[in-house]
């Protein structure tokens, strides 16, 4: 066996149906008593609730959280926190507030509770990405591997039944897997295939079964639905190669603009650049 490191995330994990109820005893296990509840304001009414499950224990609600956490708002909710004599926070929602949530942890070191409402949050981007960074090792692979097929089969039940607690519970954990790969190691797609077997119907075709499963989705494919105009394609090249990541193989302009030319237009993916 080859040599290896793996740096576990210590964080604790609660994953199921109905483990919002289960708040109270994570509150008693951090040995915490007053928690600031973050939200955005949008999702008050969630804030409210687990003030409910705590019994109204709680030292406020910060409703405020914005996309990408602007400075701003984490000054305020830092002084907010501070104000209300907070010891710990718990962030319900999705990237706004969870991002929001890490902000005040790391400046303060005040234990941070996570209420995850979405499958992207904490991140979970590029799943098939992460299996192959040059840090990578047999934990990791394990657990992209298994995120991809949770994944891969419980969004397309989600699709045809958006009331299916087994399909969402199931795509939380394929999340949470694929968040933690993304967190231990960078994102290289060196050897893609290897995912064919992970992927339903592809067939020993990793490529044909991601084109499989977003049909399945039914999601648009091409960013020209979602306002970019095509003359923005080089321009999108530019700032992707003055800011990449390692690649196993020199980065270039052309391929890179006819990549993004595909992303555009809403192409199936294929693998010949």
């Amino acid at each position: 066996m080859d040599a290896l490191e793996y740096n576990p995330n210590l964080g604790r994990v609660v994953l199921g149906s109905g483990t919002l109820q289960k708040l109270p005893d994570e509150i008693v296990h951090l040995q915490v008593k007053a928690p600031l509840v973050l939200s955005t304001p949008y999702q008050l009414r969630q804030a409210e609730t687990v003030k409910d499950v705590l019994k109204g224990q709680v030292a406020g609600i910060f409703s405020e959280a914005t996309m990408h956490t602007p400075t701003n708002i984490t000054d305020k909710a830092l002084e907010c926190a501070k104000a209300k004599g907070a010891d710990s926070v718990i962030s319900i929602g999705g990237g706004s507030t969870i991002g929001l949530g890490k902000a005040i942890s790391i400046r303060t070191g005040l234990p941070h509770i996570c209420i995850p409402t979405t499958y992207a949050v904490v991140s979970m981007l590029s799943l098939m990405l992460v299996l192959y960074a040059r840090n990578t090792n047999p934990i990791i692979t394990m657990m992209a591997l298994e995120g991809t097929r949770a994944l891969a089969s419980s969004l397309p039940e989600i699709v045809e039944n958006l009331s299916s607690q087994s399909a969402r519970s199931k795509a939380l954990y394929g999340a949470w897997l694929c968040g933690t790969c993304l967190g231990s190691v960078g994102i290289i797609p060196e050897a893609i295939k290897q995912l064919a077997d992970a992927l339903p119907d592809s067939n020993g075709d990793a490529i044909h079964g991601l084109n499989v499963l977003l049909t399945k989705l039914k999601v648009k494919r091409g960013m020209m639905d979602f306002g970019m105009k095509e003359e923005d394609i080089d321009k999108a090249a530019d700032i992707a190669i003055s800011n990449a990541y390692w690649n196993p193989r020199p980065i270039e302009h052309a391929p890179i603009r006819e990549l993004l030319r595909r992303v555009w237009a809403g192409e199936p993916a294929r693998a010949d650049l």
